[in-house]
């Protein structure tokens, strides 16, 4: 049950692309939701993104917000919230779908959704793993310096058991591209928060306990109220 609420909280995901100045208030409002987890304030977050002018971002952002509001309502034990999230994601990215097939941040958004489908229901994992495996692969492919593309790829390899197809190592490397594509503002990008958080998940499974402590540092640095971090990850490194 730990790791499955593990999985959850750290399956934020990332969507890449430049962002008008309309979206600082659902930023910030997105920002506060993953930090407390908090379903209202996702609520508030979809609200404000429904200013978004471009149709195509739009539902991008608002598919990314669903997500968070599902992995919030699943943390709080909320399965109507959540099964409603996933079903408005599912219908977004359908939209998405008709506007364009190549647009790799949708392709990482949709392996997020077969992922949370798995966690509703384990037994689908066989059908659902592999079709994320594919969505992930092919959202790199299209957008190798996309961090949505390389954070789920980066999160597929690293839950996928390594006999299976998964791969720590290249989850790490994913990871690190992806947090280096960050302009100077990260650390009000809740994405940015969320990639450390892998990433030193990635780095502890590696056996790179310093390496993973000095991430989830950084992160506390960037925000001291990340309490995922603070409470859960890094005092699973043990004393230092």
């Amino acid at each position: 049950m730990l790791r499955l609420l593990l999985l959850l909280l750290s399956l934020l995901l990332c969507p890449a692309g430049p962002y008008s100045l309309h979206a600082q208030s659902h930023e910030s409002l997105a920002l506060a939701a993953y930090l407390r987890s908090d379903l209202s304030q996702w609520d508030e977050a979809l609200a404000a993104s429904a200013s978004i002018p471009d149709p195509e971002t739009r539902l991008l952002t608002q598919a990314e917000y669903q997500l968070g509001k599902a992995y919030a309502a699943m943390a709080g034990e909320d399965e109507s919230a959540r099964d409603a999230a996933m079903e408005a994601m599912d219908d977004m990215l359908d939209q998405i779908w008709e506007l364009t097939e190549t647009n790799a941040t949708a392709h990482g958004l949709y392996a997020a959704l077969l992922g949370l489908k798995i966690a509703r229901t384990p037994m689908t994992g066989m059908i659902h793993g592999s079709r994320a495996s594919r969505y992930v692969s092919k959202g790199v492919a299209l957008g190798p310096d996309n961090p949505a593309a390389l954070y789920h790829a980066a999160g597929n390899l690293y839950y996928t058991p390594e006999q299976w197809g998964g791969d720590p190592e290249q989850a790490l490397r994913y990871l690190q591209r992806a947090i280096s594509l960050y302009g100077p503002d990260r650390n009000q990008n809740y994405r940015y928060l969320a990639a450390l958080a892998l990433l030193g998940q990635v780095q502890a499974k590696l056996d790179q306990t310093d390496a993973a402590r000095a991430t989830y540092r950084m992160a506390l640095e960037a925000q001291p109220e990340f309490h995922y971090v603070s409470k859960l990850l890094l005092p699973r490194l043990g004393v230092e």
